[in-house]
């Protein structure tokens, strides 16, 4: 809450304006289970799992997108996404939210809430899909709680003979929930 606030001064505070977008999704889809003992659960981080020919709505979700970018070289985002998980508030809600800053074509600087860049489709985890037809799998994408860092990083970015070469660092702190069917909670940090 905290983090986001002072975002939101910052960008007020330098602001020029010169472009601001809004962009949402939203990803509906119905799960059903003939198990009497294995559980869908499409995030750890999910209070309860489908079985026993139960239909919810366990994977659907819906978000929101902001990015005002100020300058040319100043960018701010904020993502929200409403899903199914154990607590619902400002924190759980608020994926991303963070200032970028570019002082040149190949440097960026981040500082806020990021995600977390472990994944080969990071920017699709919250939407459910990433190509038509295709749906992320869940052994892999589920059993990591984590989804975001609040802290900086740096990327660096150039072309190279063989290709683009990048580097990313990171440094900061992220929190996750890991729930289970028998009121077992841990706040994984």
């Amino acid at each position: 809450m905290r983090l986001l606030a002072a975002l939101l001064f910052f960008t007020h505070l330098t602001a020029e304006c010169s472009t601001f977008n809004f962009d949402g999704f939203a990803n509906l889809s119905l799960t059903t289970s003939s198990s009497d003992t294995a559980k869908i659960r499409h995030l750890i981080s999910q209070s309860h799992g489908l079985r026993d020919n139960e239909i919810g709505l366990y994977t659907s979700s819906i978000g929101m997108q902001l990015e005002w970018q100020y300058s040319a070289r100043w960018q701010t985002v904020i993502q929200a996404a409403l899903k199914d998980q154990e607590k619902h508030n400002l924190d759980t809600l608020t994926q991303l939210a963070f200032i970028r800053f570019m002082p040149t074509a190949n440097w960026t600087l981040r500082a806020g809430r990021t995600e977390l860049d472990l994944f080969m489709m990071t920017e699709y985890r919250d939407i459910g899909d990433s190509f038509t037809q295709e749906h992320l799998p869940t052994e892999f994408y589920a059993i990591v709680p984590h989804q975001n860092i609040d802290g900086i990083d740096a990327r660096y970015k150039a072309p190279t003979t063989l290709g683009l070469l990048g580097l990313h660092a990171f440094v900061g702190r992220s929190t996750a929930h890991i729930v289970s069917d028998d009121n077992f909670y841990w706040n994984a940090e």
